[in-house]
């Protein structure tokens, strides 16, 4: 015999009985609200939550997820905003929309993770800055110095938001030295959702700039020396600074 459901359904203004999420495991990579997404994401998809369902109170999804409160407000409040959940003043947060329903290539990229977001940069960054060392000008280059000098700067002087508005201006920079237009506007989109997530966590970037600085200074060789192949090779070979295991 099928034993009872995994979640316990509480209709949409009904009753205020709590759901219970299905067996989960503790989350445990660098970006633990992400996670705490996805397994809402992965409940609500497989029909473990439905629409009209209400989530569990936040001490229940601490404990199930062994996270604190501001993780676990962080992971809700990501979701409300994408409109997968909404929040009845009052009454509780409730499941409003299947995940991925009716979304947009720019939605997807502001709901995916800071992990997956370098995933797919990289892979993208390696045409960018081929090109860019092909097309750069003396100009681009001097602007890319600069704004390399600012990341440095920024991070000598422990400043999170200064260092994530630098480094997002040298990478931008990057792509404008490809000269070509339609390629800036789809990286500006992409760049401008690690940015979203780096200003909104500066726990991430602590220890992720020097990484980062260790990067610019090879895509400037690079840059300068004109060198599309080792421009490619630079970003292939550059592991996700996201990822605990990688």
């Amino acid at each position: 015999m099928e034993g009872p459901s995994v979640v316990s359904r509480a209709k949409q203004g009904g009753s205020k009985a709590d759901s219970v999420l299905p067996n989960v495991n503790r989350v445990s990579r660098l970006r633990l609200a992400d996670q705490i997404i996805s397994e809402l994401q992965t409940a609500i998809t497989k029909g473990e939550l439905k629409v009209g369902d209400r989530l569990p109170p936040e001490p229940v999804l601490m404990e199930r997820f062994g996270v604190g409160r501001s993780t676990v407000r962080e992971a809700v409040r990501a979701l409300v905003h994408s409109g997968v959940l909404r929040v009845q003043v009052g009454d509780g947060t409730y499941v409003s929309a299947t995940p991925g329903a009716g979304d947009t290539l720019t939605d997807k990229i502001r709901r995916a993770s800071i992990a997956e977001l370098f995933d797919v940069r990289r892979a993208f960054e390696m045409s960018v800055a081929g090109l860019a060392a092909r097309n750069r000008s003396e100009k681009d280059l001097l602007h890319l110095r600069e704004a390399a000098q600012a990341c440095e700067v920024a991070a000598q002087h422990d400043d999170p938001e200064a260092f994530v508005e630098a480094d997002y201006a040298f990478h931008m920079q990057i792509a404008a030295a490809t000269k070509n237009v339609l390629l800036v506007d789809l990286y500006s989109e992409l760049r401008g959702a690690v940015r979203t997530q780096l200003r909104e966590q500066p726990d991430v970037t602590d220890g992720i700039s020097h990484h980062a600085l260790t990067l610019h200074n090879k895509l400037l060789k690079a840059l300068q020396d004109k060198d599309s192949r080792a421009a490619e090779r630079i970003w292939a070979s550059t592991p996700n600074p996201y990822l605990v295991n990688e």
